[in-house]
């Protein structure tokens, strides 16, 4: 079905995509939806503060859905000035967390 496309193929955790993934063509991109998800479902205190920032993106592209300007360089500057420095954050968050704790935990699968 892929062909011979490249690029970036946003996907869960599911491991029958690596067959797809690991053609060196196409890069594996997680789903932010599934990684909030997992977040939320540890239903831990510590998670409050990456799940803000997943919120300021959440807010980001629905601001650029009622705005009208889904998909033009206006979005693409909100997400730049919002989303990118929100996402920093969450990427430091987890990689302290993935020092801390041991990987089958709930919030270090999340």
């Amino acid at each position: 079905m892929l062909g011979s496309s490249d690029g970036f193929l946003v996907v869960d955790g599911y491991t029958g995509y690596n067959a797809v993934t690991g053609t060196g063509k196409r890069k594996r991109a997680g789903c932010n939806a599934h990684a909030r998800r997992k977040l939320f479902e540890t239903e831990r205190d510590e998670v409050e503060d990456p799940l803000d920032l997943y919120g300021v993106v959440y807010d980001v592209e629905r601001e650029a859905k009622d705005r009208g300007v889904a998909g033009t360089k206006e979005h693409l500057e909100m997400r730049r000035a919002r989303s990118r420095p929100a996402l920093a954050k969450l990427l430091l968050w987890a990689r302290r967390v993935a020092r801390e704790e041991e990987p089958r935990s709930k919030l270090g699968k999340a």
